[in-house]
C-alpha cells in the first residue's frame, strides 16, 4: 500500500477512535443525571444504613405505618377528626398510597368523606408505597373492623405485585424489601420479604439476584433497569429505548399497560387476579362483605378518554366473572370530569399528568364509593342493617 494511502487510512482511523472516545465520554456524562433519574439500576442512590432499614422493617409487610408515628392513629389507622374517633367502624379500606390519600390532610381523605356520608366510621388501613399483594396481607393481620372491607387496586399496582425489591421499580434512598405471591396449581404462595444479614448488604445491592428468587425485574433482565457500565454508549441507549417512561411518552399508554396482557411473561395479571380471589374468600369467611376496587392512574384516565379503552379490563372482567363486588372507579370518574382533561383531579400539573388525587379528586372517590355501597344489595342491606340511610336519597 502507497504511504500516503497508509496516512489516509490511519488518519481515518484516528477520526473514528477520536468519534467513538467522544461519544463514549458524552454517553459517560448523560448516564450521570440519568443515574439520579432513575433510569439505571444504582445501588449508590441507596444511602439508607442497614441499621435504619432494620429498626423501620416489617418481618411480614416489608414496612408499615406504627401506632403513634404523626399521622398514624389506633391499631395503625390513618389518624381522623377528632368528632370522628368515637364513630363505630362499619368499613374498612386496603390498598397503597391512594387509599391512605396522599396528599391531603387528614380531614380531606377519601375514607374521612365517605364515612360523613355513611354516618359511620370508616377505618384507613392504606400504606404509601404498598402492592395489592402488601394490602391484602395487612388484611390478614388487621382487627376485622366493620362489616365492609376494600381491597383498592390502584393501576400501577399490577407492577408492585411481580417484585421484591420496590427500588428496582421506583428507585428511591432507603431499602424496601417486600413479599409478593407467586402462581402454583393450588392457589396463590407466599414468598416472605428477603432477609439479608448485615455483612451481605453491599454484596446484595451489587447483584440482587443472590438474594432475590422471585424478581422479576432483576437488573440486566428484559424488564429490568440497565447498570451504567462501559461501554457507557451501549448502556444509556439500551436504558433510555427500555425505559418504562420513555415508552410510555412514545406510545400514549400507562407506563403499566403490558402488564395486563395475559400472556405477559410477568404474570402479573394472573398474580394480582389470585390475590382478588383470596381476599374475597378470606373476607366473606370472616363475615364480611369484599369490596375490591379498581383506581386509575392520571395517565389511565387519559388513555380512556383517547381511545375508549382500559388497559386494566382483563382484571375487571375477571372480578366480575368470579361474581364479588367490584367498584371500578374510572367510568364514574369519566363521566364526572365531563371531558375535561384528567389532570385537574390530580396533583401534579398538565405537563405530567401524574401523581396522586388532589382535594377534588378524593371528594370524587368518596362521592362514587358512596353511591356504590347504597347500590349494591348486600352492602345496602347491611347499612340498613345499622341503621343508616343514604342522606342523598333523602332529599
Amino acid at each position: 500500500m502507497p504511504a500516503s494511502r497508509q496516512a489516509t487510512v490511519l488518519k481515518y482511523l484516528c477520526l473514528i477512535l477520536a468519534a467513538i472516545v467522544a461519544l463514549e465520554g458524552l454517553a459517560w456524562l448523560a448516564a450521570i443525571p440519568l443515574r439520579r433519574l432513575g433510569v439505571f439500576y444504582d445501588p449508590i442512590r441507596i444511602i439508607q444504613s442497614f441499621d435504619a432499614y432494620v429498626s423501620q422493617r416489617d418481618p411480614m409487610l416489608g414496612w408499615a405505618p406504627r401506632p403513634g408515628t404523626p399521622g398514624v392513629g389506633a391499631e395503625g389507622a390513618r389518624a381522623i377528626p377528632t368528632d370522628m374517633r368515637s364513630d363505630p367502624i362499619c368499613v374498612s379500606l386496603f390498598g397503597d398510597s391512594f387509599t391512605w390519600a396522599l396528599p391531603v390532610g387528614e380531614g380531606e381523605t377519601w375514607g374521612v368523606l365517605l364515612a360523613r356520608r355513611l354516618g359511620c366510621g370508616v377505618a384507613n388501613f392504606g400504606v404509601v408505597g404498598y402492592g395489592s399483594d402488601q394490602a391484602y396481607l395487612r388484611y390478614l393481620e388487621r382487627p376485622k373492623l366493620g362489616g365492609i372491607v376494600f381491597l383498592n387496586h390502584s393501576t400501577e399496582n399490577v407492577l408492585r405485585n411481580v417484585t421484591q425489591f420496590r427500588n428496582l421499580v421506583y428507585p428511591g434512598p432507603e431499602l424496601a424489601l417486600k413479599p409478593r405471591f407467586v402462581e402454583s396449581g393450588d392457589g396463590p404462595v407466599l414468598i416472605p420479604v428477603p432477609k439479608i444479614a448485615p455483612d451481605r448488604l453491599d454484596a446484595f445491592l451489587a447483584d440482587p439476584s443472590t438474594v432475590l428468587t422471585h424478581e422479576y425485574f432483576l437488573p440486566g433482565t428484559v424488564d429490568g433497569l440497565v447498570e451504567a457500565k462501559f461501554p457507557y454508549l451501549w448502556s444509556v441507549l439500551r436504558a433510555v429505548v427500555r425505559n418504562r417512561q420513555v415508552e410510555a411518552a412514545l406510545t400514549g399508554l400507562p407506563i403499566y399497560a403490558a402488564f395486563y396482557a395475559p400472556a405477559h411473561p410477568s404474570r402479573a395479571l394472573a398474580v394480582t387476579e389470585r390475590i382478588f380471589d383470596e381476599f374475597a374468600a378470606t373476607a366473606r369467611a370472616n363475615g364480611q362483605i369484599p369490596v375490591v376496587t379498581i383506581i386509575p392512574t392520571c395517565r389511565e384516565l387519559r388513555h380512556a378518554q383517547e381511545t375508549g379503552a382500559w388497559t386494566y379490563a382483563p382484571l375487571a372482567a375477571h372480578a366480575r366473572d368470579e361474581g364479588y363486588l367490584l367498584l371500578d372507579v374510572g367510568p364514574d370518574l369519566l363521566h364526572r370530569l365531563g371531558g375535561a382533561p384528567p389532570d385537574g383531579i390530580y396533583e401534579r400539573d398538565r405537563s405530567t399528568c401524574s401523581g396522586h388525587f388532589n382535594a377534588t379528586g378524593y371528594e370524587y372517590l368518596a362521592e362514587i364509593a358512596h353511591a356504590f355501597l347504597w347500590k349494591q344489595e348486600a352492602t345496602r342491606n347491611y347499612l340498613t342493617g345499622l341503621g343508616l340511610i343514604d342522606q342523598t336519597r333523602t332529599h
